[in-house]
């Protein structure tokens, strides 16, 4: 998205906003039309409105170790708690905070923000729906910063109707505490799936925490999100 905001993200938009306001369904998942949520055209044609040309070069998001393992901890606690994703208790981001333990891990910067994701969806569409669903304007406004440099992802699946839950923290200045500054994570970790989100763990002691707790099952991984992302 961050390299392609204007030529890929902005006519997705556009795609959903006419899915959702001329048949009042859209194949979220790629597959299977499913009904849009209430006035869903709208609030993705608000989204796309956020977008011009300039924005096809926002710059990379970098995996920051204090971010993920705040991420990892929040997915875990969100769908343990058996709370419905999409209920008031995660609808904005202190709350998103206090559930990720953020300040444990390190310190946060000014443009700290916390997003929630779930349901049955694709890669593409999950950031894209971070977008539409982004009802105070936080995420898009972070998502659309060339300052924001910094970024944790994590996800995994539920045996609830959620589909895939997850959360992302973006930064530009978080300052990771030790002893997670050891944990290095790749930029974009390449492993096809399977398992719930933990903690970073350093299994084999080479710096980089192991892939592995990073997957998603279902095909849809974390990895494929920070594709999604950059």
């Amino acid at each position: 998205m961050r390299s392609k905001a204007f030529t890929k993200y902005k006519p997705l938009l556009e795609q959903i906003r006419k899915g959702c306001n001329e048949n009042g369904t859209f194949a979220f998942n790629g597959i299977d039309e499913t009904e849009c949520p209430v006035d869903y055209g709208n609030a993705a044609n608000k989204a796309a409105s956020k977008i011009d040309s300039t924005m096809d070069s926002l710059g990379p998001l970098n995996w920051t170790p204090g971010l993920v393992i705040a991420t990892q901890t929040a997915t875990n606690i969100i769908t343990a708690s058996g709370i419905d994703p999409s209920s008031e208790a995660y609808t904005n981001k202190e709350k998103i905070y206090n559930i990720s333990q953020l300040d444990k891990f390190g310190n946060t910067g000014q443009v700290t923000t916390g997003i929630l994701f779930y349901g049955d969806n694709t890669d593409e569409i999950t950031v894209a729906r971070m977008l539409i669903d982004d009802f105070d304007q936080e995420a898009t406004s972070a998502l659309l910063n060339t300052a924001v440099t910094q970024v944790g992802v994590s996800a995994t699946n539920t045996s609830k109707s959620w589909g895939q839950v997850g959360t992302v923290i973006l930064d530009a200045s978080f300052e990771t505490k030790e002893p997670y500054k050891s944990c290095k994570m790749p930029v974009i970790p390449t492993i096809p799936g399977g398992g719930k989100a933990t903690p970073c763990k350093d299994t084999n002691n080479d710096g980089v925490c192991g892939a592995s707790n990073l997957a998603l099952p279902l095909g849809l991984t974390v990895a494929a999100i920070m594709v999604a992302l950059y």
